[in-house]
């Protein structure tokens, strides 16, 4: 339905007769007239200067009316001749507000005395009025001039200067009038913001808000509209520059900055440098060859800023000292009373052991944001910009819990935005003296553009060496067989095993870590008997393995050495398409328009953004150990070759290897396909080895660097550990690489990889909007109306359950009627009141051996056995919870039978809105909208979620929203 829809409306809007941009172009209109007599003055030449460069004009009409559409927003002069005998007059710093009327109805022309005056250009200032008149539209502008003057930097701050326009402090989220945060959209230059909305502050050259009264050229939103417009080119090359601090931070010779000082205002270290050039690149020369105006002009921004805490605490924080810190990880351990395990010497810190200092520790953050814009000067009537704006940002992911102790270990947060895009305008003005045609004039407006957001979220230390996250030193454990005595055959049996003791040596990766398990080697020196024979013992004596983590500090602060348990990249990209076009007839301004937006996103995230948890990089040695010799853990009882003991005879037996290269006699992967019991990872580990991969050597996971592993060594199915995930990944595979294509559930559930493992492909989500709107904006004395209608359609583009309440195919009333119908005897229970419709779905009493119908369900209704509605499905529970009639019981995990292609949804949405002066002060306005959005989270489909059903418990996301 939704590519029917979508060839639909953009043949219509592209096969206009006029054709123009979304949204962002402003307006002016006004009125000439004599200064002396107030009387119109047709046939006057209204000229649109920006930088000295002609952006468009009109000719004023009989009634002396003018009216210049589709303006970039921005500041202006306007420049008004008449060849009547006029002085020329300049009107400076008009400004031209998106998706505004400005009216500039006090436009005079005077006759001089003298001849000679009429080469003076008469200069008149603009003045802002109190009063918007085009107010259909609640909101504010806030021009270049007035943002130069406020205390703010960020075009989200400036927005928060408007009435209704609320800044939550903490995270920095705007809400308008009390709505979510994310029904709140910015634009730059027309583009929808997908990332950060950060620019120079010298890059603004205003910030339109609208809080209400939404036109309906603008969609997808449900609180209001910051559309921030950036600076143009100049014919004239300037260019500015500005150096904030408030003190500069020097961190010392100690590496986790215990000598660090800040020199100037505050303790904070805020640094800020920006700077600005604009310019022509390209000039347009006359027959003599002098310079008369660009044909090509720039202008770059760009800013830095530095911030060592950039929310500091008001009374500052504390850190443990540094003599302190030192003592601990040389004695991280005490033995406890018992001769038995240990406690960990920060738990017995005092007061004394901790100092105040004025900044967070580790809570440096640095961003850079770039703007850039190339006009190319085509002529008055046509107009084309390319531009494009960028944000860096690095900083720490500061934990409070870490603060105290541990606030050496943050996690790291990188993000890159990127946007460009390109617009083309032209206008047509009939400007011919005496026409008579009712078009005054017409424009279409055509811009592209492209947004990238990446995120990238890792220990600083490792990176994506996952290994190394948990990596304490090499163990390598000395086993040997253990026996049990037989008294029947008087022969000691081999059963199994033993580990007899574990040979420690610390690591450099994670040193501090590694300083925990030394120390407890050091307290039980030469006693591994109850202390380290085995991996286990060292957990237990609260020392560390490869994998843990020690243990909180009354479960409040992490512990000295906690690495970051977290790593992972998201990439989001957006391209989009937009176009209207506009005529003009008398004083009605109707306008048709269409916008197409394409996302594709994607992640790879192991572990949980606090950084905390067992699952994630630190854990991958748990599930290492849990897949290494899994398939040889078991004894060959054919293999038994008995020896003489002395005394006594022994028996002892091979491993039995279980795996299918064993099995088979082929040396080859078995993968999943052939319930091959050995692991995936196992066989890539003997192999990178040089071990026979059919062999039963007992391979020692933890005596090996962290650099022999990789991801690409597991396979899907083994990292995602039956639901207890070490990794969820959608547009990458599970290894990290970028994939293509869109998630197909039958192939989830069913498609087998080169090895024979399940491949899991999850694609990107990839959603589809497209919208088209016609809106007719006119003036009537001073009332402005605005009055449109906007369609939008969103398409999800993935699958969804055709039945939200099923993950299999149930069978209905009609099914089970005809059931009956074909065997009386064995259907003698199937009882389905003639009130209950052939398509509502049958629930019995048990899933398995149905004995009993207990009730009915047609979409969120529900009946019981008699046909009668019910409020509580409870009702009719069985003895193991409602059990639909499943066709085929035997199924665990749902499959693509369950499940149908997202169906796109259609909104239609009439907007109107006008406004009046009331007096010089106040104004009325009103509008009636309907607003939609589409979902911003929780509505990705994820086949994980269905896949796990059984075993996870978390809250499943809604893809059919």
């Amino acid at each position: 339905m939704v590519g029917k829809l979508k060839i639909l409306l953009l043949s219509v809007l592209l096969s206009s007769t006029y054709v123009f941009s979304q949204s962002g172009l402003g307006t002016v209109k006004g009125t000439v007239k004599d200064e002396t007599s107030s009387e119109p003055l047709p046939s006057s030449k209204v000229l649109l200067k920006q930088n000295g460069t002609i952006k468009g004009g009109a000719v004023t009409d009989l009634d002396g009316k003018f009216q210049i559409n589709g303006v970039q927003p921005g500041s202006y002069d306007i420049e008004v001749r008449n060849s009547d005998g006029y002085q020329p007059s300049v009107v400076t710093g008009v400004a031209i507000s998106p998706d505004k009327i400005t009216f500039l109805d006090n436009l005079v022309l005077s006759k001089p005395q003298l001849i000679r005056d009429l080469e003076e250009v008469k200069i008149v200032a603009y003045r802002v009025p109190l009063i918007d008149k085009d107010g259909g539209a609640s909101g504010a502008t806030v021009t270049r001039e007035d943002i130069s003057r406020l205390p703010v930097r960020s075009a989200a701050g400036v927005a928060s200067t408007v009435g209704g326009v609320n800044t939550n402090e903490g995270s920095g989220e705007i809400s308008v009038r009390g709505s979510r945060s994310d029904g709140t959209y910015f634009y730059i230059d027309g583009i929808k913001v997908r990332g950060s909305a950060n620019l120079p502050k010298s890059a603004l050259e205003e910030v339109s808000v609208i809080t209400g009264g939404v036109p309906a050229n603008y969609g997808d939103v449900t609180g209001g509209i910051i559309s921030i417009t950036t600076r143009g080119p100049s014919a004239t090359y300037f260019g500015s520059a500005e150096v904030v601090t408030s003190g500069v931070y020097f961190k010392g010779a100690d590496k986790d900055g215990y000598d660090g000082k800040v020199f100037g205002l505050d303790k904070y270290g805020y640094n800020l440098f920006e700077g600005m050039l604009s310019g022509p690149l390209l000039m347009q020369r006359d027959s003599t060859g002098k310079k008369t105006k660009p044909r090509l002009g720039f202008l770059v921004s760009a800013n830095f800023t530095d911030q060592l805490d950039s929310r500091p605490l008001a009374d500052g924080g504390y850190r443990i000292k540094k003599d302190v810190r030192d003592e601990l990880i040389a004695n991280p351990l005490r033995p406890t009373s018992t001769g038995f395990g240990t406690f960990h010497n920060a738990l017995f810190l005092r007061e004394s052991d901790f100092e105040k200092v004025a900044w967070r520790m580790n809570a440096r953050s640095t961003d850079f944001s770039g703007q850039a814009k190339i006009d190319v000067n085509t002529g008055p009537s046509v107009n084309l910009q390319f531009g494009g704006s960028l944000n860096y940002n690095n900083g720490s992911n500061y934990s409070y819990a870490g603060s105290l102790l541990n606030f050496q270990n943050f996690g790291v947060s990188k993000s890159l935005d990127y946007r460009v895009f390109g617009r083309l305008t032209q206008r047509f003005n009939n400007d011919k003296e005496g026409s008579s045609s009712k078009i005054k004039s017409a424009l279409y407006n055509i811009m592209v553009d492209y947004t990238k957001s990446k995120r990238d979220v890792y220990d600083p230390k490792h990176q994506y060496n996952i290994f190394n996250y948990g990596h304490v030193g090499t163990f390598e454990t000395s086993r040997r067989p253990s026996y049990e005595f037989d008294p029947a055959t008087q022969t000691y049996v081999h059963n199994g095993f033993k580990d007899i003791e574990v040979k420690f040596t610390p690591s450099e990766t994670n040193a501090t870590l590694a300083s925990i398990t030394t120390q407890y080697y050091n307290i039980y020196n030469g006693s591994p008997i109850g202390h380290y024979e085995n991996l286990f013992q060292i957990q237990q004596g609260n020392a560390l393995r490869n994998g843990d983590s020690p243990s909180s500090v009354y479960g409040i602060w992490s512990n000295i050495g906690t690495p970051y348990n977290f790593f992972g990249k998201t990439e989001n990209d957006q391209f989009r398409v937009t176009g209207a076009g506009a005529v003009v007839i008398g004083d009605h301004s109707i306008s048709l328009g269409f916008e197409y937006e394409q996302r594709i996103d994607r992640g790879w995230t192991s572990g949980t953004t606090t950084g905390g948890g067992t699952n994630g990089p630190i854990g991958i040695w748990s599930i290492a150990r849990q897949l290494a010799n899994f398939h040889i853990r078991e004894l060959d009882l054919n293999s038994g070759v008995v020896s003489d003991s002395g005394s006594f005879k022994a028996i002892t037996y091979d491993r039995l290897n279980s795996g299918y290269a064993s099995t088979s006699g082929t040396g080859e992967y078995g993968g999943q396909l052939n319930n091959d019991n050995q692991s995936f990872f196992d066989y890539n580990l003997r192999n990178k080895l040089g071990l026979n991969p059919a062999g039963s050597d007992f391979v020692d996971i933890d005596k090996y660097d962290p650099s022999l592993f990789q991801y690409d060594m597991f396979s899907p199915d083994e990292l995602l550990n039956g639901g207890n995930s070490f990794v969820s990944y959608w547009g990458f595979d599970h290894t990290g690489a970028k994939v293509r294509g869109a998630t197909d559930i039958n192939k989830y559930f069913n498609e087998y990889d080169k090895n024979g493992n399940y491949k899991r492909f999850v694609g990107a989500f990839q959603p589809t909007y497209i919208a088209g709107y016609i809106m007719d904006k006119f003036a009537f004395k001073d009332i402005v109306f605005n009055v449109g209608v906007r369609v939008d359609v969103f398409d999800a583009n993935q699958p969804v359950l055709k039945d939200p309440y099923l993950f299999y195919n149930a069978k209905t009333a009609k099914e089970a009627r005809a059931l009956k119908e074909s065997d009386p005897n064995q259907y003698a229970w199937v009882n389905i009141p003639e009130s209950v419709g052939d398509d509502y779905v049958v629930y019995v009493n048990d899933v398995n051996n149905p004995t009993a119908i207990n009730g009915f369900r047609t979409g969120t209704n529900w009946y019981n056995a008699t046909g009668t509605p019910i409020e509580d499905p409870k009702v009719i529970k069985g003895a193991a919870g409602i059990a639909p009639w499943l066709v085929d019981p035997s199924l665990t995990t749902p499959n693509a039978n369950a499940f149908e292609d997202y169906k796109a949804q259609v909104n239609v949405m009439p907007r109107i809105a006008f406004s009046f002066p009331i007096s010089d002060q106040a104004s009325f306005f009103a509008h009636y909208d309907i607003l939609t959005k589409r979902p911003t989270s929780g509505f990705r489909f994820d086949p994980f979620d269905y896949q796990f059903i059984q075993s996870r418990s978390a809250i499943i996301d809604n893809a059919n929203l």
